[in-house]
């Protein structure tokens, strides 16, 4: 076979393998999946065809501004790093091969992946309805370890190499990724529906690899329906499910807010849509008082948390401008002030000191990073605030 014809064969059964995943979902008597008819009634007058052209075509309703033109984003970063590609493509290749590092240490997962495995103790979670999943089971299994996979965050970096390289091997294993999970984890069943929090950090990290394969041939229609399908029984389980006390509220509550409000921007055609984004945009709002000192520091009065928290929010403000809603002068100024707070702490490595508990959790990872690495938050900064922030 010609390397075109190989192409041709892997794409072809990465569309198979959609279509098989997508049946099966669809005609299971007692399934939760989201149907096809309810698809239908979700997007009204919307088609699956309508849709996913404007997915495949738009510069609006993007999850960040790097994502808008990817033609020039591409350009740009191999301009000023011109071993980017490299690098990226190296990391697409072991996620090709099913080697992901969590937790800092690169873990083979095998030819098909066990969704509801702990790779470290070799334990693995039951597929029960959610309310019954134990999240302690085993000698030295960490149900984190789990979440950290199936925080699906290994998609952005395979996104990016596909940027950098076109090779649509990376968009095969995204599909095929996806549907492998989906088949896997029937909404509101097994360990990774347990906790709002990793479904909103998933639906994120969802949406940012779907707008950086978006270009690819593989990106069919089908394809988009089913991740309009995962996305909307993300956006239902998270808003019956928030992580809300009227004790006190924490990053596990901005992480069930950032993804409602990233499903309701970028999909505004869901019919629940609007009431997401809405709900969700207000208490964003509101968490930035509750959660972050006058003075910046995020109140969990930890360097880590600090920066999960500070992702949270810079990625509520560009959405915030994507949609047109303002959050007000306060908002705004809090938000300096957390990035002002990073500048302050960072030592002369650029490295964050060890403040305060942390399990390293990170919103979207475009690149790997150490823990400490906390000094790409003052590119952040310069970009929203201005030359403050500059190195």
């Amino acid at each position: 076979m010609t390397p075109r014809e190989l192409a041709g064969e892997a794409t072809n059964r990465a569309r198979r393998r959609i279509a098989e995943a997508l049946s099966r979902v669809s005609d299971h008597p007692q399934s939760t999946y989201v149907s096809d008819a309810e698809l239908r009634r979700v997007l009204g007058r919307t088609s699956i065809a309508e849709l996913a052209s404007r997915i495949r075509a738009s510069l609006d309703r993007i999850l960040l501004p790097g994502l808008a033109d990817l033609e020039s984003t591409v350009a740009a970063v191999k301009q000023r790093f011109p071993d980017s590609t490299e690098e990226s493509r190296l990391e697409a290749e072991a996620i090709l091969e099913h080697r992901i590092r969590l937790f800092g240490r690169v873990f083979d997962l095998g030819p098909k992946i066990d969704w509801h495995r702990d790779p470290h103790a070799d334990v693995r979670w039951p597929l029960a309805h959610y309310s019954h999943v134990p999240l302690v089971i085993g000698e030295g299994a960490d149900v984190r370890v789990v979440w950290e996979l199936n925080r699906l965050q290994h998609l952005v970096p395979l996104g990016r190499a596909y940027l950098m390289t076109n090779d649509e091997r990376y968009s095969e294993e995204f599909l095929l990724g996806l549907a492998s999970w989906y088949e896997d984890n029937p909404p509101r069943f097994g360990v990774n529906w347990t906790v709002a929090m990793e479904a909103g950090i998933r639906a994120v990290n969802i949406i940012a690899a779907l707008e950086m394969f978006r270009g690819s041939p593989n990106i069919s229609d089908q394809a988009i329906e089913l991740i309009l399908k995962i996305l909307l029984a993300h956006g239902r389980f998270i808003r019956a499910n928030l992580e809300f006390s009227y004790r006190t509220t924490s990053n596990h509550y901005l992480s069930n807010l950032i993804g409602l409000y990233a499903i309701g921007v970028t999909l505004p055609e869901l019919r629940e849509a609007r009431g997401w984004r809405d709900y969700s945009g207000r208490r964003l709002v509101k968490e930035m008082k509750q959660q972050v000192l006058a003075d910046g520091v995020d109140y969990e009065l930890s360097t880590g948390y600090h920066r999960f928290v500070l992702e949270i929010f810079s990625l509520f403000a560009l959405l915030c401008r994507t949609s047109s809603f303002d959050p007000g002068p306060a908002f705004w100024a809090s938000l300096e002030a957390m990035f002002g707070f990073v500048r302050a702490y960072l030592k002369p490595d650029n490295k964050a000191p060890a403040i305060g508990d942390s399990d390293d959790g990170r919103l979207i990872k475009f690149k790997e990073r150490s823990a400490a690495d906390h000094s790409y938050l003052m590119s952040i900064g310069a970009i929203m605030f201005g030359s403050a922030f500059k190195a």
